[in-house]
């Protein structure tokens, strides 16, 4: 079964989203005019980390978005044996001589973010400060940056528990800073517009944004789907959610594919 969260991503404060290597805000044409975008990667990343986190927490385990040296530890630093890992995905491969190796595909595929039409593209210097003087010296650089403006995204979830669409909705609410120089840009308000189950690819984020104006005809056309269905979790209840995901049945088959000597 396909579960899609269709959410509001409302930017609100300039945001700063380029690939690697270019110092240029990504774009595409949408209904003619050139607009920014945001890749479901950088979505991806930020919303995982909120949940790891959060499971972190809850079941104090050692799990890390990281590079290691080849180790027992494995060299992503993933555990592969929480519900972050299980939901998520990730490789477990062990150094030389270790013939377990665990790889766990994602039940999440997060589509590009697409923008209403509005705000729009600025440079932005940056100075250097001296902070005896209190006063900047010379521009060290321009940042390019996006405005304010609403951003409409589409995630797919593919499972038949909707335990594990609680979480991922949990991890989107609770995200708030996206992109590039997070202490100055990216601040981002989450909001869920409808959730949709369904066999079937019932929307997309570039359909939606080329069909509608606002969110408001957005939920409104999702409403109108008739495929609606209501799933949400407390902060208070989702440390209770991780405990019972940790001992479901696909997360302990892969624990005992992570650790067979443990089964």
């Amino acid at each position: 079964m396909k579960y899609q969260i269709i959410v509001n991503r409302k930017l609100e404060s300039f945001g700063q989203f380029v690939t690697e290597g270019r110092d240029e805000i990504n774009t595409t044409i949408v209904n003619g005019q050139d607009r920014p975008f945001i890749f479901g990667s950088k979505l991806r990343a930020v919303e995982r980390r909120t949940i790891m986190n959060r499971v972190r927490k809850v079941l104090h385990n050692d799990c890390y978005l990281q590079v290691h040296e080849k180790g027992d530890s494995g060299i992503s630093g993933l555990c592969l044996s929480c519900p972050a890992c299980y939901l998520f995905g990730g490789t477990y491969a062990p150094g030389t001589g270790k013939k377990i190796q665990v790889n766990e595909r994602s039940k999440v595929n997060y589509s590009e973010a697409y923008p209403f039409v509005g705000g729009g593209i600025r440079d932005v210097t940056f100075n250097a400060v001296d902070e005896q003087k209190n006063i900047t010296g010379q521009a060290l650089g321009v940042n390019q940056v996006i405005e304010p403006r609403d951003f409409i995204n589409v995630v797919d979830v593919e499972t038949d528990n909707e335990d594990w669409v609680k979480l991922l909705v949990w991890g989107i609410e609770h995200s708030s800073r996206y992109g590039a120089n997070v202490r100055i840009y990216g601040q981002m308000k989450n909001e869920i517009l409808g959730i949709i189950k369904s066999d079937k690819l019932e929307v997309t984020s570039y359909s939606l944004i080329s069909k509608f104006v606002d969110s408001v005809k957005v939920k409104e056309h999702i409403e109108g789907l008739k495929k609606g269905v209501n799933i949400s979790i407390s902060d208070d209840g989702v440390d209770t959610l991780i405990k019972t995901l940790q001992a479901s049945a696909e997360v302990q088959s892969l624990v005992k594919r992570r650790n067979p000597a443990t089964s």
